[in-house]
C-alpha cells in the first residue's frame, strides 16, 4: 500500500471518530434556538454532518413529543374517570338506577334445600362499603327454620393476608368473598352465598319499611338532631334505618351482645317489604332494589331467598348476638369474639328443642345470712324452693342454708359461678324476687352456681306477701278462658286498645276471660281479623263468637299449633282499623 494511501485511509479514520465523537455530544439533544441557529448555518454551509444531526434531531423532538401528549392523554383519562365516580358517589348516589326491564318470577319460590349465606348492610356506596351491620344466617329446608348470628362489625378477627383486623375491614380488602373467608376461619362456619344491601337506597326505593321495636330507643341521625322511636311498629325511610342499624352495630362506642341482635328486625321488615303480598309484587319490588344488592345469587335464587325468609314463623326464626367482650385500642372500641357456643348454635339438632330443654333447667343456690337477722336464710329458702316452671320442674335446689362470713353486708348479692346464660337468667329471676341487691360474678365462691347473701335491704316479708298475692292470683284465674291479642295491622297500641274493649264488655258482669299476653304478630299484613281456637274446654266456641261480636269483624277458625299456650288467639287485621 501507498504512502498516499495511508495517509489518505488515516485522514477517513480521523474524520470518522471526530464524527462519532460529535455525534454523541450533549448539545446535540438541546432543543434551543441556538441550536436551531447553528443548524441553518451549517445547512448553509451544505456540510454533510448537519443534515444528519438535524434529522436525527427532529427524530428525537418528534419521540420526546409523542410520549408527551401520551402523557397528557392518560393522566386526562384518569382524571375523568376518577372525578366521575367521585360526583357520582357525593352528589347522585341517591338517584335512581337506569330503569331495568320487569324481573320474571318463577312460579316455585320455595327454598328446598339448606342453605348459609352472609346478609349484610352498607350505606351507599357498595364499591367501598361502609358497613352497618354483618348477621350470618342459616336455612334448613327440613324443618324450615332460620337461625342467625348477629355480631358487631368491629368484631376482631385474623383477615387472611392482611392480619388481625376488624371484620368490616375484610370487606374494603377482598369484598363480601373475603369476608366469608375471614368468617370461617374466625367462626367456624361455611358460608354458600351472601347478600350485601345499600340500606339507604334499598329501603327508600321500597318506600320506606315498617320496624317493630320492644323498647324506645334514640337515633342520632346525619344531620346531628336527634330522632325518638317509640315501642311498637316505626315507619322508617333510608337514613333512619342505617343510622338505626349503626347504633346497634358496634361501630360507634359500646354495645351487648343482645343489642346486636336488632340488627336483625330491619332485615325482617325488608324481606317482608320487597316479598309483598304476591309473585308479581315480588317482581316489581325487586326490579326497583336489585341495583342496590350485591349478591352472588342469581335472580332466581335471590327470588327463592328472599320469598322464602319472609314467610319465616317468628316461632322457627332464631336470632342469636355473637359472645364478644369490649377491648380498647387506640381510642377505639373492638370485640373479641367468644366461639364456644357457635357450634351448639348451628347444630343439626332441633334448636328449639334444646332451648325448651335448657329453659326447664334447674340450677343450684346456696342462701347465706349476710345481715344477722335470725332466721332470714331459712326463710328465703323456703320461698325460693317453691319457685318451678309451668310444667313442674323446680327452677332452683337449695344446696345450702347458713351465715356468710359476716354480718356486716348492707346490701344482698347475687352471686353467680359463670356468665353462662342459664345461671344468668336464673340471677335475674331471683334479683326480681327478692326485691333487693344486685348480681355479681365471682367463679369458684361457692359450689353452688349461684349463692345469694342476703343484706340488710332484704325484707322477707315482702316477697311473702307477694309470693302469697300470686298464689291467689292464679288460682282466682284458675277457670277463665286465656286469650292472647296480637297487633296483625301496625297501628300502635292496637292490641292493648282491643283488650280494654274486650274486657269491659264481656269481663263486665262475670270474669269470663283472662288477656294473658298482648303482643305483635308475626308481620302487620294482616287484612282480616282472625280469630283463632285452639282447644274444645268449656265456653271457648262461645267467648269467640262473643269476642266477633264484640270486634264487629274477624272470622273464627281453628289450630292446633298452640305455642303459647292459650284458648284462643285473636289477630287484628285492617278491617278492624277501617270499619
Amino acid at each position: 500500500m501507498t504512502s498516499n494511501d495511508d495517509d489518505n485511509k488515516y485522514s477517513h479514520n480521523s474524520r470518522k471518530d471526530r464524527d462519532l465523537e460529535d455525534f454523541f455530544k450533549d448539545d446535540d439533544f438541546e432543543l434551543s434556538s441556538e441550536s436551531d441557529e447553528e443548524e441553518d448555518q451549517d445547512v448553509e454551509n451544505g456540510g454533510y454532518r448537519s443534515r444528519r444531526v438535524k434529522d436525527r434531531r427532529r427524530r428525537n423532538r418528534a419521540i420526546v413529543s409523542t410520549i408527551a401528549i401520551l402523557l397528557i392523554l392518560v393522566v386526562v383519562a384518569a382524571g375523568i374517570v376518577f372525578a366521575y365516580r367521585f360526583i357520582r358517589n357525593r352528589f347522585f348516589s341517591d338517584d335512581e338506577p337506569a330503569a331495568q326491564e320487569s324481573i320474571t318470577i318463577p312460579e316455585d319460590l320455595l327454598l328446598n334445600q339448606d342453605v348459609n349465606i352472609i346478609m349484610a348492610g352498607a350505606r351507599e356506596n357498595l364499591l367501598e362499603p361502609q358497613m352497618n351491620s354483618i348477621i350470618f344466617t342459616s336455612f334448613n329446608s327440613a324443618q324450615n327454620r332460620l337461625t342467625s348470628l348477629c355480631m358487631p362489625v368491629k368484631t376482631l378477627m385474623e383477615i387472611p393476608g392482611f392480619g388481625l383486623e376488624s371484620m368490616d375491614k375484610s370487606v374494603e380488602y377482598g369484598g363480601m368473598d373475603l369476608l366469608g373467608l375471614t368468617m370461617k376461619n374466625g367462626l367456624g362456619v361455611d358460608t354458600d352465598h351472601y347478600i350485601l344491601m345499600d340500606i339507604i337506597n334499598v329501603v327508600n326505593s321500597l318506600g320506606g319499611i315498617t320496624v317493630p321495636l320492644d323498647s324506645s330507643v334514640t337515633l342520632t341521625l346525619d344531620d346531628g338532631t336527634e330522632a325518638t322511636l317509640e315501642a311498637g311498629p316505626n315507619n322508617m325511610d333510608g337514613i333512619t334505618a342505617v343510622n338505626y342499624l349503626e347504633k346497634f352495630s358496634g361501630g360507634e362506642g359500646e354495645i351487648s351482645t343482645e343489642d346486636t341482635k336488632k340488627q336483625k328486625s330491619v332485615f325482617n321488615a325488608l324481606l317482608i317489604k320487597i316479598n309483598g303480598d304476591s309473585p308479581e309484587q315480588l317482581g316489581e319490588n325487586l326490579s326497583a332494589v336489585n341495583g342496590y344488592i350485591d349478591t352472588d345469587l342469581n335472580l332466581e335464587e335471590l327470588s327463592k331467598t328472599l320469598a322464602t325468609f319472609a314467610k319465616i314463623e317468628s316461632t322457627n326464626d332464631l336470632v342469636y348476638g355473637l359472645d364478644i367482650s369490649s377491648v380498647e385500642l387506640e381510642g377505639q372500641t373492638y370485640y373479641v369474639p367468644d366461639i364456644s357456643r357457635i357450634s351448639d348454635i348451628f347444630s343439626d339438632q332441633e334448636v328449639a328443642e334444646v332451648q325448651e330443654t335448657q329453659s326447664y333447667q334447674t340450677v343450684t343456690v346456696d342462701i347465706l345470712n349476710g345481715a344477722g337477722t335470725p332466721g332470714i336464710a331459712g326463710q328465703a329458702g323456703d320461698l325460693i324452693k317453691g319457685l318451678s316452671y309451668e310444667n313442674g320442674t323446680k327452677k332452683f335446689e337449695v344446696m345450702e342454708v347458713g351465715n356468710a362470713d359476716n354480718f356486716d353486708y348492707a346490701s344482698t348479692e347475687i352471686v353467680v359461678s359463670s356468665t353462662e346464660s342459664q345461671v344468668m337468667a336464673a340471677a335475674e329471676e331471683l334479683l326480681s324476687f327478692l326485691k333487693a341487691g344486685s348480681i355479681v360474678t365471682n367463679e369458684g365462691f361457692s359450689q353452688a352456681q349461684i349463692a345469694v347473701i342476703l343484706g340488710q335491704d332484704f325484707d322477707p316479708n315482702s316477697i311473702g306477701s307477694a309470693a302469697g298475692q300470686e298464689t291467689a292470683q292464679e288460682e282466682t284465674s284458675a277457670g277463665l278462658i286465656k286469650i292472647n291479642i296480637l297487633n296483625g295491622e301496625g297501628t300502635a297500641g292496637l292490641a292493648t286498645t282491643a283488650e280494654g274493649i274486650l274486657n269491659d264488655s264481656i269481663n263486665a258482669d262475670t270474669a269470663v276471660m283472662e288477656v294473658v299476653e298482648t303482643k305483635n304478630a308475626d308481620n302487620w299484613d294482616y287484612d282480616q281479623t282472625k280469630i283463632v281456637v285452639f282447644t274444645t274446654n268449656e265456653g271457648v266456641s262461645e267467648l269467640a263468637q262473643s269476642i266477633q261480636q264484640q270486634l264487629g269483624v274477624g272470622i273464627i277458625e281453628s289450630s292446633d299449633n298452640n305455642v303459647d299456650n292459650v284458648d284462643i288467639s285473636v289477630i287484628l287485621g285492617s278491617d278492624y282499623t277501617n270499619q
